[in-house]
């Protein structure tokens, strides 16, 4: 599993979507004070 920054998502978006599916592998974004947004 992979974490990185909301900042660093925002950036490279599609990269980072294209690495989600290639990696059949979850990626949690962060903010830069390390909190998670949960959506049920």
């Amino acid at each position: 599993m992979n974490a990185i920054t909301l900042n660093e998502a925002k950036r490279n978006l599609e990269q980072l979507i294209q690495q989600v599916i290639a990696d059949a592998e979850p990626t949690i974004v962060v903010t830069e004070a390390g909190q998670t947004e949960e959506k049920e």
